[in-house]
């Protein structure tokens, strides 16, 4: 028989409590645990907060943050938390966060709809967490609220290799904004194993803060996310992008201290983070930067 905890959990129309009651087991209440109920308690915030006028959710549904009652959207969530894709689980309580919008986003809209499987067509685990990082990133500095100069063809069924577009030259002899693979664009099965190592953003108008999940795309090399309106301190997690090479952030209105583990970065050859209001000494471990040639942090605090 269903175990009255099972019941309870289903007058809240709990998707803990489907999952069990479906199962018949017991035992699978901890591996349900914690995912499913965050999922679904945030799923309830949401209900609660439907038609209260929350920002653009993307693909086309208006201020509605709840998920989609579907086996995708539990099995996405476990995944997202069995592998620590988020760096503090309450976002995925609130349905504003940008954790939360990018989660929804894969699980209920994106066209792509990518496997869930670790290898199932072609698409790996590491594949569907750059998807998710990219999502986070779009509605962390204002993408969801149309505040962005250049879509970049951000949240399309596109590839993450093809979010980019031409835009008119900026200054950099470079008329294109978003992200790039060295290895060529996708173009098939095999394409939809191509990382991105380069986002160029400048002068987009991003607003809002770096997510500390941009620490997960560790095939960057160049990130240029200058001339913007970006807030708050800079990510710690932001070193571990361990093969970056050039990290523009510059011109923007970022606060707190430079981070103390930027000496990670051992392959930077530019560290441009001039004309913030970053505060406190610069750390000591800069001194392990051994490739930096150009450094900038003039009009600081």
């Amino acid at each position: 028989p269903t175990p009255p905890a099972i019941r309870r959990l289903t007058s809240f129309e709990s998707e803990l409590g489907r999952c069990l009651a479906d199962n018949g087991y017991v035992d699978i209440v901890v591996t349900c645990g914690k995912s499913a109920e965050k999922a679904w308690t945030a799923k309830a915030v949401g209900d609660d907060n439907r038609g209260g006028g929350g920002g653009n959710n993307g693909a086309g549904n208006g201020d509605d943050f709840t998920f989609s009652n579907s086996a995708r959207a539990r099995q996405l969530m476990e995944i997202v938390l069995q592998n620590n894709w988020v760096f503090n689980t309450d976002t995925l309580e609130d349905p504003s966060s940008p954790q939360y919008r990018a989660l929804k986003w894969l699980a209920d809209d994106d066209a792509a709809e990518y496997s869930l499987e670790e290898d199932a067509d072609g698409i790996d685990r590491p594949q569907l967490l750059q998807r998710f990082v990219f999502a986070i990133l779009y509605y962390s500095t204002g993408g969801g609220e149309g505040h962005w100069i250049a879509s970049a063809y951000y949240m399309s069924e596109d590839h993450v290799c093809l979010w980019n577009q031409q835009v008119p030259e900026y200054g950099l002899n470079f008329p294109y904004k978003g992200n790039f693979c060295s290895g060529g664009m996708p173009d098939g099965r095999e394409g939809k194993r191509g990382w991105v190592d380069d986002i160029t953003m400048p002068m987009n108008n991003l607003r809002g803060q770096i997510p500390p999940e941009i620490g997960h795309l560790i095939s960057i090399i160049y990130l240029n996310l200058s001339d913007n309106e970006l807030e708050g301190h800079i990510p710690t997690e932001i070193t571990d992008l361990v093969n970056c090479k050039h990290l523009a952030l510059q011109t923007n209105r970022l606060t707190g201290p430079i981070p103390r583990t930027i000496g990670t970065m051992q392959k930077l050859r530019e560290l441009s983070l001039g004309w913030n209001s970053l505060e406190e000494s610069i750390p000591t471990s800069i001194n392990n930067l051994d490739e930096l040639q150009i450094i900038f942090l003039s009009q600081n605090n």
